[in-house]
Order: structure tokens, then sequence, then C-alpha cells
């Protein structure tokens, strides 16, 4: 049964709850960087929140896709119900191609943009794993968890997370100033957060979806293997330009019109 908070009539999922903090804490944390960037100007914090209203909105209306005539039979029941999972990557994608059109307008390169997402997404996982509580398989280490029987425990898997978490957050926070803008902070949490999290998976109770693959498992590999595909373009192309990867800090924005 799902952890739900109520407040008099008023019930709102714990998890939904946990996940709108540590969104609000990724967000501050790329606010933060992008006010040290030279594109501290620019409106993307607004662009960011607008995306983020076009994927709920699209994921909260994606049932209309199965049952239309919901909006004339049960117009209530649209707002009442949950999205389908087709809804969360349709409402993606379309929270992509309006964030790409965006950045487009601003004059703000993509390689930018993926850095500052990284750091964001990096920090709402540090957070969250602070939060919320997770157990995976059953374990004799002394450093288990029980639940209520004192004979059964169980792997932290949240501490877990956040010890692979903790490092690559350090990492990119202190070197945001440097490295943002040139597609080393994206490539690295593609690759060796990637490769903690697939760690961390070994521990978690898991349904077998590929090959003995959970979906989350297939996730991460998607992760590693997209991240050493890059830095092998990137590196390709910066030896046949034979400069390095250009630094946004060190680069003035072109002026236009926001």
């Amino acid at each position: 049964m799902l952890d739900v908070l109520q407040f008099g009539s008023l019930m709102i999922r714990l998890d939904w709850l946990l996940m709108g903090v540590s969104g609000i804490a990724g967000y501050g944390a790329l606010k933060h960087a992008l006010k040290k960037s030279a594109f501290a100007e620019r409106p993307l914090p607004d662009k960011l929140l607008n995306a983020f209203i076009i994927a709920f909105l699209v994921w909260k209306l994606s049932p209309l896709l199965y049952a239309p005539s919901l909006l004339w039979t049960f117009p209530l029941g649209v707002l009442i119900m949950p999205g389908h999972t087709a809804g969360v990557w349709l409402g993606a994608g379309a929270a992509l191609l309006y964030m790409d059109r965006a950045l487009w307008t601003m004059k703000i390169p993509r390689l930018f943009f993926a850095d500052l997402m990284a750091l964001g997404w990096v920090t709402a996982m540090l957070v969250y794993s602070l939060l919320d509580k997770q157990y995976g398989t059953t374990t004799h280490l002394p450093w288990g968890i029980s639940l209520e029987n004192p004979d059964f425990r169980y792997h932290p898997v949240n501490i877990y997370i956040f010890l692979v978490t903790l490092p690559m957050w350090i990492w990119l926070w202190r070197k945001s100033s440097v490295l943002l803008g040139t597609g080393n902070m994206i490539l690295n949490v593609l690759i060796y957060y990637g490769m903690g999290l697939m760690l961390v998976s070994i521990f978690k109770t898991k349904t077998s979806a590929f090959y003995g693959l959970s979906r989350e498992q297939i996730l991460y590999l998607l992760m590693i293997t997209t991240g050493w595909i890059l830095s092998v373009f990137f590196e390709r192309t910066n030896r046949r330009k034979g400069t390095p990867a250009v630094d946004s800090n060190q680069v003035e924005p072109e002026t236009g019109r926001d």
C-alpha cells in the first residue's frame, strides 16, 4: 500500500511529495549554476518551468488517447484519473521539443543545457535518497535494516544510492564553473553515475524484463552506452578540429532576442 499524507479531505501520495521536494532542490542547483554562467540573463528557468507544465498536462490528458469519449461523458474523470505510462513518454517528448526550440531562440548551446540538467538531476537524486526509504533484497550484513521481523534484514538501497550520488554531486558542484557547457558533466553522469546506479540495482528486488535484466537496469545500460558513444564522438570531433572543447563561461553569448 502506498504511503499517503492526509490533510483533512486532501490526500497526497508521499512519493510524489518527496519527488516534488527533490525536484525543487535540483531546480535550485541548476538555477544557482546558471547565475554564474555567461547565460545568466537568459530566461532559461522560466522555459524549464513551461516544459514541466507541458509534460504534466500531456501526461494528465493522455487517457483521452484511449478513451476520447471521456471528454463529453465524464469530463471530471479526466482531472481525477492518473495519466497512462505512454503519457510519460509523450509528455517527455513534447517537453524536449519545446526546450529544443527555446534553446535555439535563446541562443543557448545544447551542451550547456545538458550539463546544467545533469547537475540538477544528480542534486534531485541526492535529496531524494536522503528522504525516501528504499529496501532491497534480504541480507545478513550488519548494516541491513529490519522492518517488522528482526530476523530478516534488507539492503538499505537509498543509502547505497546516496553513497553513489554524493561523490558525483561534489564533483559536479566543484567543477561546474569550469566544465559547464563542455559536455564533460553530462558524459560523466551518463557513464560513471550510470555504472554506480547499475551496481546499486543488483541489491534491489527486481522483475526480469529482458535476459534477466530489469527495466531499470536496461535504462542504466542505455545511459552508459549513450555516454560512451557520445564521448567517442566528441573526442573524434575535437581531434578533427584540433581544438579543445569550448568552455561556455569563457565565451560571451550572442546578442539576440530573448
